[in-house]
């Protein structure tokens, strides 16, 4: 038992009854919620601070998530929304796209593409999502992929000749290679990626300043396939 009080249940909450239209009993009510997850909940129904949920794991967070959303508790809601996207963003997505929170939504979505397509089906029916977000999450992964492509094979022209003349010299092909044969490594390659590689490569470059501009052209190629790009919830 919690000890909760009716009336903070009423005043900061909707999914609780009022205060005074219940008839006390010996009875204590069942809830679905673990003892861990309840205590955390009405921690947020009190006129006291709320608690630190940084040290908190992310098993027991998604869950208060679900129950606040559950018991329309509005001061948990955002708080709840700040989960560990970049650790956990296939479980974000799917409480973001479950609530209808659609900037969630797309900000954990590009952090999914290169996830096993089993594991999201297993997420999207274990949380009775409509079949409708699993072929909204493929077309979105196919969106990246067929971006991706045409950025290898068209590598930028040569911007300025290097002295005498010449488009590139040598550098350039040893860049071009290296960041293909990176990028193969990839699963479900996004333009984003590509443009990562570019940059992890450009010391091969060795600060020639020709083909160096010429390497900025391309990432900026990426860079622009990847913001024309329609965010998830767009798809």
């Amino acid at each position: 038992q919690f000890q909760a009080h009716m009336k903070n249940l009423e005043l900061y909450s909707e999914g609780f009854p009022q205060a005074g239209s219940v008839k006390l009993d010996s009875d204590v009510p069942a809830l679905e919620e673990t003892a861990d997850v309840l205590e955390l909940m009405l921690q947020f129904m009190h006129h006291t601070r709320q608690p630190d949920l940084s040290e908190v794991s992310f098993t027991l967070l998604s869950s208060l998530a679900e129950a606040v959303e559950k018991y329309m508790i509005y001061s948990a809601m955002d708080i709840c929304k700040v989960l560990s996207i970049e650790e956990h963003p296939l479980d974000v997505l799917v409480y973001a796209q479950k609530h209808d929170y659609t900037k969630l939504a797309n900000k954990a979505a590009p952090l999914t593409i290169a996830m096993n397509s089993k594991e999201v089906v297993a997420k999207a029916n274990a949380a009775r999502l409509y079949d409708s977000f699993i072929v909204t999450w493929f077309r979105y992964r196919d969106d990246h992929v067929d971006a991706a492509r045409p950025i290898l094979r068209n590598a930028p022209v040569a911007p300025i000749l290097h002295k005498g003349g010449y488009e590139d010299c040598g550098l350039w092909a040893t860049f071009a290679q290296a960041v293909r044969l990176a990028s193969v490594d990839v699963d479900c390659l996004r333009p984003k990626d590509i443009e990562n590689i570019m940059q992890a490569q450009s010391a091969s470059l060795m600060g020639c300043m020709y083909c160096s501009k010429r390497a900025d052209n391309w990432k900026r190629q990426a860079a622009v396939a990847q913001a024309n790009i329609p965010a998830f919830c767009k798809v």
